[in-house]
């Protein structure tokens, strides 16, 4: 005969999706309202996130906002906050490379470019010792060539490749 371990305290209080999901939806919204008055990144997220549940012509915007925030800012960033900002950043590559390319591929494909633009002004912002704001980059690159074909434009994504590369 066996029976079914019972759940311990400490495991039920142990922060998993499925006890999460335990909390509702109501209460997690609750939390997350409070949270991100604290975080302007998670903040950011939660509405781009809302944006995106609107359709591509809420999101697109949305991205555009930061991208053009992200290569007006000249401020350094400091070591207390490059982990987070590195983080924040790929948060983006990846709400343009997942959910707006899932919605609008070309669209995509356009911000993922205007995104690369970024990398040199990000680096002499930010000093990335450990490479993880390279490997932002890399990671949006491999996230257009995945895309080019989805978007039907080899030849162009082809020779702006050949742009950045000059520059």
């Amino acid at each position: 005969r066996h029976t079914m371990k019972r759940p311990t305290t400490a495991s039920l209080k142990k922060v998993t999706t499925q006890n999460l999901v335990a909390l509702g939806a109501e209460r997690l919204a609750e939390i997350l309202v409070a949270a991100a008055e604290a975080r302007p990144e998670l903040k950011r997220r939660l509405r781009m996130e809302l944006a995106a549940e609107q359709g591509a012509e809420h999101l697109a915007p949305e991205i555009d906002r930061r991208l053009a925030s992200l290569e007006s800012s000249r401020s350094r960033v400091s070591w207390r906050k490059r982990a987070t900002f590195v983080n924040d950043l790929d948060t983006l590559r990846t709400l343009i490379a997942e959910r707006l390319a899932g919605l609008d591929p070309a669209a995509a494909l356009e911000r993922l470019w205007l995104f690369m633009d970024l990398a040199r002004r990000l680096g002499m912002r930010v000093r990335d010792r450990d490479g993880k704001l390279g490997e932002v980059f890399q990671r949006a690159a491999a996230d257009i060539g995945g895309l080019i074909g989805q978007a039907g434009e080899p030849q162009a994504a082809g020779a702006r490749a050949e742009a950045l590369a000059r520059s």
